[in-house]
C-alpha cells in the first residue's frame, strides 16, 4: 500500500484498522514520508513490529516524501537482509520463515523521473540472481510503487507480474512480481487510510501457525456483582492512608481490587 505519508493525522490509527480488518500478517508500505528523527514508537502498531528504510536526503534530490517499511506480526520470523548497495535506494530486502519454507521479499519505492534507474536495475538483477543461486529453494516476492520505472528487464528472471489492475487513477503504478504465481492470489482494495492509491492484498498458499491466546472473561452476573460489593463494604482501607507515596497507594489499591475480583 502506498500510504502517501504515515505522518498524516490519525494515519497510524487508520492503518491499524486496515491491518486488523483485513487480517494482514505482513504489510509492505511505500511512501511513508518518515525521516530518521521520527522514532519507531511514533508509528507503532500493537501486535506488529516494523522494519524501516527512510529516504536518505543526502542521496536524493528530493528532501521529503518516499521511504518504505514493513509491518509484520510479532509471532512471525521476519528478518531484514543486509545487501551491499541497498542503502543507496528506497527498498528493503527481508526473509520470512514459515516452517521449512523461506520467502524473500523486496519492497521498493521508485520515485518518478529518477536519475539512478540503471543503477537500481543492476542492483535488483544482481541481488535476485545471487539470492536465487545461494537459496535455490526460496520463493521471491518483489513489490512496490514503480512509477515510470521500466520493469521489462525482469523478463530475464523467474519473476512474473501478477497484478494488472490500475492502482492510482488509470495507472498501474503499484506492482507485484513473484516466482511462484500459482501460489499467490492478488486482490485490489480501498484502504481506510486516506490515500490516492489502491492497496493490493496477497493471499499466499503457505500455512501460518495458529497463535492461541488465553482470554479471561469476568463473570458479571448480578449475584457476582453483589458479592463484590459486599466484599468491598467490609474491607478496611485504612492501611492505604499510612503510605506517603501516591504511586504506592494506587498500586496497593489496584492489587487489592485485582485480588478481590479473582
Amino acid at each position: 500500500l502506498n500510504t502517501r505519508s504515515l505522518k498524516k493525522p490519525s494515519a497510524i490509527e487508520k492503518l491499524t484498522i486496515d491491518l486488523i480488518s483485513q487480517n494482514i500478517h505482513i504489510a509492505c508500505i511505500t511512501e511513508t514520508w518518515l525521516l530518521s528523527n521520527i522514532h519507531d514508537s511514533s508509528v507503532k502498531i500493537p501486535g506488529y513490529k516494523i522494519i524501516r528504510c527512510d529516504r536518505n536526503i543526502n542521496n536524493s534530490d528530493k528532501k521529503s516524501g518516499g521511504g518504505v517499511c514493513i509491518y509484520y506480526r510479532t509471532e512471525l520470523d521476519v528478518k531484514e537482509l543486509i545487501i551491499d548497495g541497498a542503502e543507496l535506494f528506497e527498498l528493503i530486502w527481508a526473509t520470512i520463515k514459515i516452517g521449512e519454507k523461506e520467502l524473500i521479499v523486496c519492497i521498493l519505492y521508485c520515485p518518478p523521473s529518477i536519475w539512478y534507474k540503471e543503477e537500481l536495475s543492476n542492483h535488483l538483477i544482481e541481488t535476485l540472481g545471487d539470492l536465487a543461486r545461494d537459496r535455490p529453494t526460496s520463493e521471491f516476492i518483489l513489490l512496490g510503487d514503480f512509477n515510470d520505472f521500466d520493469v521489462s528487464y525482469l523478463e530475464n528472471t523467474d519473476l512474473q507480474l501478477i497484478t494488472t489492475d490500475p492502482t492510482r487513477k488509470n495507472a498501474q503504478l503499484d506492482k507485484v512480481f513473484v516466482n511462484q504465481p500459482t501460489k499467490v492470489e492478488a486482490e485490489i482494495y480501498k484502504a481506510i487510510l486516506p490515500t490516492d492509491h489502491l492497496g493490493i492484498i496477497l493471499s499466499y498458499s503457505l500455512s501460518l501457525s495458529i497463535v492461541k491466546y488465553k482470554v479471561y472473561i469476568r463473570d458479571e452476573r448480578e449475584h457476582r456483582r453483589r458479592m463484590f460489593s459486599e466484599r468491598l463494604s467490609f474491607t478496611n482501607f485504612y492501611g492505604l492512608f499510612y503510605e506517603q507515596s501516591p504511586d504506592v497507594k494506587l498500586q496497593l489499591l489496584i492489587e487489592f481490587l485485582q485480588c478481590t475480583l479473582n
